[in-house]
């Protein structure tokens, strides 16, 4: 049984070596999937000093070595930072953190040279959005608005399409297509048609 703490869901992307912190961000989610402790839509990035001093006390304590993705509760009161989960393995965020000013093929570079430089947050806050979950989060909800946003590019929302990465594209899509196709109303006949068509155009029978 875990204690339920109030406070913001913090995150952050990492990398370490032996121990020592390479590059890190802090970021404040703002939207989820599902419950408020399911995986993130929408994040605040900022630069938080006093933050990047508990990650450093985080990988040397556990001796992290290489990418890990940090999650914690920050009680306002107090001003605690609580760790939730050290994941020590990359995901999706590393990829768009680059749109908050920290490009982690810079850290993996610092990280092959051993430069003792550590990539801190840049000043400045930004909002960063995750492609596929908010457009899948949004047919989801029914919301008619968000799907409009994304359609438009509204609060550039298309930044975050991962257009240079045609492999990383093609992904997403899939699972995008298949989220929403199950989200449509459907019947028994409808699923197994979605599911043949889904086969056809690439996407893995285990993400089904």
């Amino acid at each position: 049984m875990q204690e339920y703490i109030a406070g913001d869901n913090v995150a952050s992307e990492a990398l370490f070596k032996k121990g020592r912190l390479v590059a890190y961000t802090h970021a404040r989610t703002l939207k989820t999937m599902g419950s408020e402790f399911g995986v993130a839509i929408v994040r605040e990035y900022s630069p938080n000093p006093r933050f990047g001093a508990f990650v450093r006390h985080v990988g040397a304590s556990l001796g992290l070595d290489g990418f890990c993705n940090i999650t914690c509760m920050h009680e306002k009161n107090s001003d605690t930072y609580y760790l939730v989960e050290a994941d020590p393995r990359p995901h999706s965020w590393f990829a768009l953190s680059r749109f908050a000013g920290v490009d982690f093929s810079a850290a993996i570079e610092k990280f092959l040279s051993d430069s003792q430089e550590v990539i801190e947050p840049p000043s400045g806050t930004y909002i960063v959005r995750h492609f596929s979950r908010s457009i899948s989060n949004a047919f989801r909800e029914g919301n008619v608005s968000e799907i409009i946003q994304w359609c438009v590019g509204k609060d550039g929302r298309w930044e975050f399409i991962p257009r240079s990465d045609p492999v990383m594209l093609w992904s997403v899509s899939l699972i995008l297509i298949r989220d929403i196709l199950y989200r449509l109303p459907r019947s028994k006949s409808f699923l197994q048609l979605a599911k043949r068509a889904l086969l056809k155009i690439g996407v893995h029978e285990r993400w089904l």
